[in-house]
């Protein structure tokens, strides 16, 4: 039996409804050949920047989830003359899904700041674990591949909640889509909001701080702090200058704009920590974290 590939599609989410109450696919203003990309029993999700194609408002959230049925693509005649090519789908249940917080567990997203480079061709093929990873979070009901593992001889739990592991990822991106949904009314993501504070924090006391003394403190790559702060940069949030002694460093700092941010953030997110993790022993928590911090 041939193995089922797995796809995201990009259609606004007024399209998308009517591809699920029409039970079909539609791609790439109808046209023919990604149709054909597809075969029976492969998967496909849809992806949704906007409420509408040109001017609608930001969404940007996977929206539904189906199985290509068998068949061909065919041509659907539009009432003015229109014409565009379908397949048929089965779509199944699925939950609305922001992609944000998805973005760090999904790897044919290479940039996680400018992810949403992937998604202009209007479909792409991903691999299976990423499909997973989204269907999982929709919570779709997926069925792909009848089950052969027999799990109690491959893991010691003998449920998913069992595993501290699984916990801890559920926890985090629970905590993450809040301090991301916080952070959007200040313009910011979550990983600037680190750096600001970062930056802020090391440069209290009037002290230099180059890029890659930052990527020590936050324990991020290098690159990614460069991206990153080009950004903060564009955004007049940080200045970066050169080194009075090594010409080869850049010197960080908070413009007002970004200090104005920061003061803005760092209580709105301790705000948001506290009511978040008030429900267990801080105390107990913090000091078992400390324990689990990586050796520097």
């Amino acid at each position: 039996m041939k193995q089922p590939r797995y796809w995201v599609g990009v259609a606004s989410k007024d399209h998308v409804l009517k591809a699920i109450e029409g039970g079909f696919c539609q791609l790439c203003h109808g046209k023919n050949n990604p149709l054909k990309r597809l075969n029976p029993g492969d998967w496909i999700i849809y992806y949704s920047p906007r409420t509408e194609q040109n001017d609608g408002e930001r969404v940007q959230a996977f929206t539904a989830i189906g199985k290509v049925l068998a068949g061909e693509p065919y041509r659907f005649n539009m009432e003015g003359g229109l014409a565009f090519d379908r397949r048929d789908v089965q779509f199944v249940a699925a939950q609305e899904t922001p992609i944000r917080s998805l973005l760090n567990n999904l790897s044919f997203i290479k940039n996680k700041q400018s992810w949403g480079y992937v998604f202009r061709f209007g479909l792409l093929e991903i691999p299976e674990l990423d499909f997973q990873t989204i269907a999982a979070a929709m919570k779709a009901e997926v069925a792909i591949n009848p089950m052969t593992i027999d799990w109690t001889k491959i893991s010691r739990f003998g449920a998913p909640e069992k595993s501290a592991g699984y916990l801890l990822w559920q926890v985090t991106h629970a905590w993450q889509r809040q301090v991301d949904e916080a952070l959007l009314e200040l313009g910011i993501t979550h990983l600037q909001f680190v750096l600001l504070a970062g930056i802020g924090w090391l440069t209290r006391r009037g002290d230099l701080l180059t890029q890659v003394q930052l990527a020590e403190f936050c324990t991020i790559d290098v690159m990614q702090i460069s991206q990153v702060v080009r950004k903060l940069e564009t955004k007049a949030l940080v200045n970066r200058s050169t080194h009075p002694t090594d010409t080869r460093a850049k010197v960080l700092t908070l413009t007002p704009a970004g200090e104005a941010t920061l003061k803005q953030a760092v209580p709105q997110i301790e705000q948001l920590d506290a009511a978040f993790f008030g429900r267990c022993d801080q105390a107990g928590l913090l000091a078992e974290l400390i324990k689990l911090q990586p050796e520097v």
